[in-house]
């Protein structure tokens, strides 16, 4: 009974010890998950609240990632496979849940659709895009209907620029690597009106990149050389609540043979640039 006594008298001087000497609290350390606005069903709703399969990219988020084109995408996005194809480092083959744009031509509609500013990429050549100066990217995985224009049975791509803002604006960004790799963003964001005809903003963006291909090719420029320009001009123009934005966009590519598929063919013959193995030199 002692024994008992005793232990009873120690619980009551913990409870008494915890309600004088309270633990601090966790919830004032727990970490808040930020709010991510989406438009992936035509409307902006908070992503936690979607009732879709996506998969968001902040401009945070691509920067921190280094997404710098769309074949990026694939290696952040779960169960999204995206390369080039042999034909052409700027066509795209984009895998979503195993179905992919079998063919890159023009008569055949791709499975997975690219929008870029809510714009239909109605085909997979001319596809793989720069992405520079990005607001935010959203992979929809499964089937789509024609919300946004026109449906898919893989899922859909889509991207958006930034828009431009109301006071003056300007970034410049190098970055270099291996193989003598440059690149260069110049960003300059203006505005030109505001009277009572409304407001007009303007904001341009260029981006130039450049890298040595990294496979010798003895009969022309090595394989894997990337030589890359991109631009966008885009107008915003507001009176009350009413708005019209302009947008216009280029790339231009240079670049020659995707150097990743060379790891499969291996040896070539110099004069035809074929494969040495004949179970690849029948298909090429």
């Amino acid at each position: 009974m002692p024994y008992c006594y005793q232990k009873r008298e120690l619980a009551v001087a913990l409870v008494l010890a915890a309600l004088l000497h309270p633990l601090p609290v966790a919830a004032e350390e727990a970490w808040v998950l930020e709010e991510i606005l989406v438009t992936a069903q035509r409307r902006v709703e908070s992503l936690q609240n979607t009732a879709v399969s996506v998969t968001a990219f902040s401009a945070d988020t691509i920067a921190e990632l280094s997404i710098l084109d769309v074949e990026a995408l694939g290696r952040f996005a779960p169960n999204v496979h995206i390369h080039k194809v042999p034909a052409s480092s700027a066509n795209a083959t984009v895998r979503i849940g195993g179905l992919a744009n079998s063919e890159v031509i023009i008569t055949t509609d791709p499975k997975v659709t690219l929008y870029l500013d809510g714009v239909l990429i109605a085909k997979a050549a001319g596809s793989m895009l720069d992405l520079v100066d990005l607001e935010r990217i959203e992979v929809l995985r499964g089937p789509q209907g024609t919300l946004f224009g026109r449906n898919a049975v893989g899922g859909a791509i889509s991207v958006y620029s930034r828009e431009p803002i109301d006071e003056w604006d300007f970034s410049q960004t190098f970055n270099l690597g291996n193989y003598d790799y440059f690149e260069s963003q110049t960003m300059v964001n203006a505005p030109l009106m505001d009277n009572e005809a409304g407001t007009l903003r303007a904001r341009g963006v260029y981006m130039y990149r450049e890298r040595d291909g990294w496979v010798d090719n003895e009969a022309d420029d090595d394989w894997g050389v990337e030589d890359r320009k991109a631009g966008r001009l885009s107008l915003a123009w507001n009176r009350g609540d009413v708005g019209a934005r302009y947008i216009y966009d280029f790339s231009d590519w240079a670049d020659t043979v995707p150097a990743p598929f060379l790891e499969l063919v291996g040896e070539y013959t110099a004069d035809t640039l074929t494969p040495k193995s004949e179970a690849l030199s029948a298909i090429y």
